[in-house]
């Protein structure tokens, strides 16, 4: 064997054994199938619509690293048309995460595991910029130390965690698994993936992602063991964030312009009432053609975590009382024809709430807090008075002279007594 054939062996063997360090040395998540993954055995599918990454292993910092698309967030931006959803989560479930065997843990490190609703949309307006100082991912698991280690000090590959109860739905969110290795380079590491998210909540409060180890302008962690590790203060401290869906604030003005014009068409039929017609014009319970399904899909209440909450409700003679403790919170709602009825909570804070107004406000028997839609209006037994629903409580007023209250459908008409 001549020389140069011999030194050409010798730096092919070379390459190769880098090649493999690569591929060996580090991890990538393998489920939910990451974006850019479609060399990843059973994630082939990505493949249509994305480039292929074949570094998926591969770290997105430290900060010595050049920016480009592999070193950004998710290792870059996707156009919406390009984007696959890998999986369809619903809150509260237990949700697994799978990572390719074989791969070097670097013994342990900080793993985070993450959703954002804003990632896309800031993304798909910015293609080729990175925008992880604008974007959200909020924390919804962690394991900080021995990440990718279990309990008895094996190496561990899969993850099984429960998704918090209260959580926005999103067909266009993004679950980020984020690793700040223990031992080795400096490095920070991620993957993404597309999923759906169905909710139940208008937002969800966490901690934001800890990004360490990525661009001059973040904090680097030292090397550490799993005994002792380094960077927990940045974990422990890190900043609390609300997030919403991005989509369903999208889905909501659309909404909300429906119901304005097609309130408005209908009061084109309604007889002029004696009152103020944009007096109240809110949204807060959305219409429109396809009401159902996006009541079933958003399902948009604000989260409860958990409270107890009673009910009961007693009559008085009073005029407008309101009353509070640090034990219980009370809200009296009084009418101008002498009764009213209280609404009681058994709640852990002191609340102070007083509602006034020039008509009287009516409240059903058996109360509870929502009494009606938002701009409705009902006719009461006289036929000279009727009802206007107000921020869910019903108003009294008085008919126009010379008239009297017809009921059609949520609306009414005032048509001349005879």
């Amino acid at each position: 064997m001549t020389k140069l054939s011999i030194k050409s062996s010798i730096h092919s063997l070379a390459i190769a054994y880098t090649l493999f360090q690569t591929v060996a040395g580090h991890m990538a998540m393998q489920k939910p199938c990451p974006r850019f993954g479609g060399n990843i055995e059973g994630c082939k599918h990505l493949a249509d619509k994305q480039r292929v990454d074949y570094d998926m292993n591969a770290p997105i910092g430290p900060a010595s690293y050049p920016l480009q698309n592999s070193r950004m967030f998710c290792k870059g931006n996707l156009e919406k048309r390009n984007r696959v959803i890998s999986d369809v989560w619903e809150a509260g479930q237990e949700v697994t995460v799978e990572f390719v065997r074989g791969g070097a843990n670097h013994e342990g490190g900080h793993c985070q595991f993450s959703i954002s609703y804003d990632f896309n949309h800031l993304s798909e307006k910015n293609i080729g910029e990175d925008v992880h100082k604008e974007a959200n991912f909020i924390v919804v698991h962690e394991k900080l130390g021995n990440c990718f280690f279990d309990d008895n000090g094996n190496p561990e590959y899969t993850f099984k965690f429960r998704l918090p109860k209260y959580l926005p739905s999103s067909k266009d969110a993004v679950f980020a698994w984020s690793w700040v290795n223990a031992r080795g380079n400096r490095e920070f590491y991620m993957n993404c993936a597309d999923i759906e998210i169905v909710g139940n909540s208008c937002k969800h409060e966490g901690t934001r992602m800890v990004v360490a180890n990525y661009l001059p302008d973040h904090p680097i962690i030292p090397e550490f063991n799993k005994e002792n590790p380094n960077g927990l203060e940045l974990y422990t401290k890190a900043e609390n964030i609300v997030m919403k869906s991005h989509e369903n604030e999208k889905a909501y003005e659309k909404e909300k312009q429906w119901k304005h014009d097609n309130s408005l068409k209908k009061r084109e039929d309604v007889i002029e009432l004696n009152i103020d017609d944009d007096d109240n014009l809110n949204f807060e319970d959305l219409q429109g053609f396809n009401e159902q399904e996006f009541d079933e899909y958003y399902k948009c209440e604000e989260q409860n975590n958990d409270v107890s909450t009673t009910l009961s409700s007693s009559t008085s003679t009073s005029s407008s009382t309101t009353s509070s403790s640090t034990t219980s919170s009370s809200i009296t709602y009084s009418s101008t024809t002498s009764s009213s009825t209280t609404y009681s909570s058994t709640t852990s804070s002191s609340t102070t709430t007083t509602l006034s107004s020039s008509s009287a406000i009516v409240v059903p028997s058996n109360p509870i807090f929502i009494q009606c839609k938002p701009n409705t209006y009902e006719c009461v037994s006289d036929k000279y008075k009727f009802h206007q629903c107000d921020h869910g409580v019903w108003i009294l007023r008085d008919v126009a002279p010379g008239t009297r209250c017809e009921q059609d459908g949520e609306f009414i008409k005032q048509v001349i007594d005879v």
